[in-house]
């Protein structure tokens, strides 16, 4: 998380952006979840309201138990343009560039769905999910 995968994976440069084009990738990818994943529940992760800029855009999506997917391939299909930019998978997160800013998305079970909200909110996670 953080933005610093940018370089050691994709060879692209570090890069924070301002709010406003936040904003605008945030709407872009979270619709595009939203739309290929109409039974999953996908949420951005909270956020300090006065952050001013981002190093990545972490995004929830729930992987539903007992239901096996290919989260790589999936983001493959949503995401076109990861044909030039594979996705890393780590965990429960898988992570890839889009506009060369990092995204990361965080699968999570429906059985923890809340929990993990709460907990990874604010880019504190344990801190305030205590």
């Amino acid at each position: 998380m953080g933005g610093n995968l940018l370089f050691p994976i994709w060879s692209l440069p570090p890069k924070r952006i301002p709010r406003k084009e936040f904003d605008r990738i945030s709407v872009e990818i979270i619709d595009a979840l939203k739309n290929a994943l109409p039974e999953h529940k996908v949420e951005p992760l909270k956020f300090f309201s006065e952050k001013s800029d981002f190093g990545d855009l972490d995004v929830a999506v729930e992987s539903k138990s007992g239901v096996s997917i290919d989260w790589v391939k999936k983001f493959k299909e949503i995401f076109p343009h990861l044909r030039d930019y594979p996705p890393h998978k780590n965990g429960n997160c898988v992570s890839f560039p889009y506009d060369g800013f990092q995204v990361d998305i965080l699968l999570f079970g429906s059985e923890v769905w809340e929990c993990a909200l709460n907990y990874y909110a604010y880019e504190n996670g344990n801190f305030l999910g205590r």
